[in-house]
């Protein structure tokens, strides 16, 4: 569904702390240079995004979807921290 008309996001300082109107390659861009700070389901949500063109696709798309739950697993490696999601390699181990 898009958001009614005259609805504009803002930041709570909590969840939301900055707001900036972008693309998802720019945001993927600015989250690899460190330009942009985002949590690991957000950034994997954005990804998901980038194989859209427009809002109207993502909409056709979202309303046959089956929404299943993923269950990243941290792994830790000496002092380094790794997420992995289901199917990648390590996750089942």
């Amino acid at each position: 569904m898009r958001a009614p008309d005259g609805i504009q996001p803002r930041v709570d300082g909590e969840e939301c702390v900055a707001l900036r109107w972008t693309t998802t390659d720019a945001a993927i861009d600015a989250y690899a240079r460190d330009d942009l700070q985002l949590a690991f389901p957000t950034l994997k949500l954005i990804e998901g995004l980038t194989a859209f063109e427009t809002v109207d696709e993502v909409l056709a798309h979202a309303r046959d979807l089956d929404v299943q739950p993923i269950l990243p697993r941290v792994v830790l490696s000496g002092e380094e921290r790794r997420i992995l999601l289901p199917g990648e390699p390590g996750y089942e181990v």
